[in-house]
């Protein structure tokens, strides 16, 4: 079952056409902030790239060279509004995950999941209550229930499938998160949310 509800009529969509930076920011705001994390520089590179040519102004343009959001939680907790967030989901070995490699950008280790349970504490953490909310690409393979009961059950983040489509050999699903509480410090307590369904 999919959320039945859409984005607002009078957002706006803002991308390259050819999706070759894997940036798209949606937004209803007059003068939206827009951050891009990534680990990869030439991802970064891109990113620039597609926000020039979008008309976005620079200085309501930052790029992080980080480890997914790192460099924005102290600033940005509990204020983003929109989050996007496309991890590479695919199972494959450990061993590829986070490699220098193109393999990084697909490599999901384990369910396809290793990246994504890293990055979901950070998702609860970045999240406006009660207006934000993240899009999050998974596939059947990620257990996507397992990723909302913990989400749920940890952070007070109602997850659902907003839709889901067949990309050649697999089907992509986007998981709407919205929080139901402010997020607190204590909500972190170190870790993974991997580590709440054990």
């Amino acid at each position: 079952e999919v959320a039945n509800d859409t984005i607002p009529a009078n957002a706006r969509k803002e991308g390259d056409e050819n999706n070759s930076a894997d940036i798209t920011t949606i937004t209803t705001a007059t003068n939206p902030l827009h951050y891009v994390t990534d680990i990869n520089s030439d991802a970064i590179r891109i990113a620039k790239s597609t926000a020039e040519k979008n008309g976005i102004p620079v200085p309501d343009f930052q790029t992080h060279q980080c480890d997914l959001a790192s460099t924005l939680l102290e600033t940005l907790t509990n204020k983003v509004d929109i989050l996007i967030f496309n991890p590479p989901y695919v199972p494959t070995p450990d061993v590829e995950v986070g490699s220098s490699g193109i393999e990084a950008s697909w490599a999901g280790g384990t369910n396809g999941r290793i990246v994504l349970d890293r990055a979901l504490p950070q998702v609860a953490q970045l999240l406006a209550y009660p207006h934000g909310v993240a899009y999050v690409v998974v596939v059947d393979d990620n257990f996507p229930e397992e990723v909302a009961r913990a989400m749920d059950e940890r952070y007070g983040v109602r997850v659902v499938p907003w839709m889901r489509r067949r990309a050649r050999n697999e089907f992509l699903t986007i998981l709407k998160m919205t929080p139901t509480r402010q997020f607190c410090d204590g909500d972190v307590g170190g870790r993974d949310i991997g580590d709440v369904l054990k």
